[in-house]
């Protein structure tokens, strides 16, 4: 339904009609049977909204409230128990910090010690070397 029809049914229902909106609402209701059946319902539903009575929004749920069962709160006592999480943590946090020492203290280069031999005349060394290879000093030679 257009605009200029409801705002001349409304005209009609509340008498403040004029002879535009009259005449805009006549012309529509006789052009169709539909067109009545369709006034008839708009009549009904504003007689039946004229019956419901307006009603505070806080009132109503004040009432609302009012109509609920009364929950009971019990206080349940909070229950500690023995901080498991915390001395997981302290025990992990001591793994990684000597792993982490280790690794590092492994990892650091060895210091180089200097070894010297020292073959006098006439005489044949043998030296095990770190690498565990096996070298011999002639007479008069120096490894170092």
């Amino acid at each position: 339904m257009e605009d200029h029809i409801w705002d001349s049914a409304i005209k009609r229902l509340t008498n403040t009609e004029d002879e535009k909106s009259k005449d805009t609402l006549d012309n529509w209701l006789a052009s169709d049977k539909s067109n009545k059946k369709t006034y008839d319902e708009i009549v009904l539903l504003w007689q039946l909204s004229g019956k419901i009575k307006p009603t505070a929004p806080k009132l109503s749920f004040e009432q609302f409230v009012s109509q609920l069962p009364q929950a009971q709160i019990e206080e349940v006592p909070v229950k500690r128990l023995f901080p498991w999480k915390y001395i997981a943590a302290a025990v992990m946090a001591g793994v990684f910090v000597m792993i982490g020492y280790r690794f590092t203290k492994e990892t650091s280069s060895p210091v180089v010690k200097w070894v010297e031999h020292n073959a006098k005349a006439g005489q044949v060394i043998k030296v095990v070397l770190p690498d565990s290879s096996l070298v011999w000093i002639n007479a008069d030679s120096k490894i170092s």
